[in-house]
């Protein structure tokens, strides 16, 4: 599972598996702007968005994710 780090903190990180990819994006559940519900999980770590096509994927939506997960590890 490939992560990527900023400053030595994990700031997301891509989890393959057999149906699906997530995107795991390190900080607070409440930091990722997400009113279509398309963010998963509540966890104090983060959260994460499931993809079973890359046609499915919301390009736009994230990179805001990325840069708010950038963001917030840059301030960790």
């Amino acid at each position: 599972m490939p992560f990527f780090e900023l400053g030595g903190n994990m700031m997301c990180a891509l989890g393959a598996h057999e149906a699906h990819v997530n995107l795991i994006l390190s900080g607070p559940p409440d930091a990722f702007a997400d009113p279509d519900g398309l963010l998963s999980g509540e966890g104090k770590l983060g959260r994460h968005l499931e993809l079973t096509s890359v046609d499915d994927l919301p390009r736009t939506k994230v990179r805001g994710w990325l840069r708010t997960a950038a963001k917030l590890t840059r301030e960790r």
